[in-house]
């Protein structure tokens, strides 16, 4: 385990869905595989494999909810692209979400 210190925050659109962001659960997945693959998780968050939200960080009102990763479970070799895949609840598809950045998230092997 590499430690990583990474928080992703989700915002929706207010009204576009209506499901408790309580409920929402958070997967990142190479891009190659998608997000409907179960994968052993990538990046641990506070809460179980699923990285269900842990209490208390749902802030900003009903359309934000905030991850803090606390590990990342990945060799040297993983970098690449992946996706961020959102549920909005338990047994429900997960669908890739972007950021304002673009709609991977890259991760580079840093210089030794």
């Amino acid at each position: 385990f590499l430690p990583a210190g990474l928080e992703i925050t989700v915002t929706r659109v207010p009204f576009s869905s209506f499901s408790r962001n309580t409920d929402w659960r958070l997967r990142v997945n190479p891009a190659e595989h998608g997000c409907a693959a179960v994968l052993s998780p990538l990046m641990l968050a506070e809460a179980p494999t699923e990285a269900a939200m842990p209490e208390g960080t749902h802030r900003g009102g009903p359309d934000v909810a905030s991850w803090k990763l606390a590990k990342l479970n990945m060799n040297m070799n993983q970098t690449g692209e992946y996706f961020v895949c959102l549920s909005e609840g338990p047994g429900l598809p997960y669908q890739q979400i972007a950021s304002t950045a673009g709609a991977v998230l890259t991760i580079h092997n840093l210089a030794s």
